[in-house]
């Protein structure tokens, strides 16, 4: 995966947190469920699997 694609990603997914986290009316019209798992000091890269769940790394190295 390209640093461009990957750079995107993230800010497509942060952008959809920071949707739910200021807006609730927001959430009530997203055609998806946002349902937080965990919280990020330093989110640096994510993927999906093939069965759709979502692999996120911190820069640290850590992996949810």
């Amino acid at each position: 995966m390209t640093t461009a694609m990957t750079q995107l990603m993230t800010t497509c997914a942060l952008t959809v947190m920071l949707i739910y986290a200021t807006s609730v009316k927001a959430e009530q019209e997203l055609p998806f469920t946002i349902e937080p798992i965990t919280s990020f000091d330093e989110p640096w890269a994510m993927t999906f699997l093939p069965d759709g769940q979502m692999l996120v790394t911190e820069k640290k190295g850590r992996l949810w």
